[in-house]
């Protein structure tokens, strides 16, 4: 019996080493670059751009924001807010520079994006100096500032080029946030 299964094994052996089938995998024939796939979806969920700039009803969206905001107590918890109004003015410049193609709102929207990270760090510089341990508040600026940067920079590929300077300037004002982050926290 043993010198059955000895056999059989060297048996399998010897197949496996001869006649084994190579299956290589293919090469992606992808061309499309990649901000291309660039998701604001996958960046940003859950936030999506709802109401924009430009619309009837967005003054609703600001109030409630604002009420919101009121209710917000503390520096690190506001300077979370502020990013994630941030956010959300970032996924709302998107749809209105690709789908809507309303150039004019979206570059307001990417103005009042830079507001709000400018706020959020103002909140973030007060907590710090108020010796509130920040390093998690700011781990998560960074993190946001970093996903911004990365779907304007999809969205700057997919615009008109006489609208791309609005865009690369919004680039230009997070890359002097995330320097302003490194050298004050």
């Amino acid at each position: 019996m043993n010198s059955f299964k000895i056999i059989l094994a060297a048996l399998l052996i010897f197949l496996n080493t001869f006649f084994a089938v190579n299956v290589f995998a293919q090469e992606s024939t992808d061309t499309a670059s990649p901000s291309a796939a660039v998701s604001s979806y996958e960046l940003f969920w859950p936030i999506t751009a709802g109401r924009t700039m430009g619309d009837s009803l967005y003054w609703l969206k600001e109030l409630k924001e604002s009420l919101r905001g009121f209710f917000i107590f503390g520096d690190l918890k506001k300077a979370s807010y502020n990013i994630e109004l941030s956010d959300k003015r970032i996924v709302e410049a998107e749809k209105l520079f690709i789908d809507i193609k309303d150039y004019s709102n979206g570059k307001k929207t990417l103005e009042e994006a830079n507001l709000k990270r400018e706020q959020a760090l103002r909140l973030l510089s007060a907590a710090y100096n108020s010796k509130k341990p920040i390093d998690s508040s700011v781990e998560r600026v960074k993190s946001s500032l970093e996903r911004q940067k990365v779907l304007l920079e999809s969205i700057k590929v997919k615009v008109p080029q006489d609208q791309q300077e609005n865009i690369s300037q919004g680039i230009e004002a997070i890359n002097k946030h995330i320097s302003s982050i490194q050298d004050s926290f």
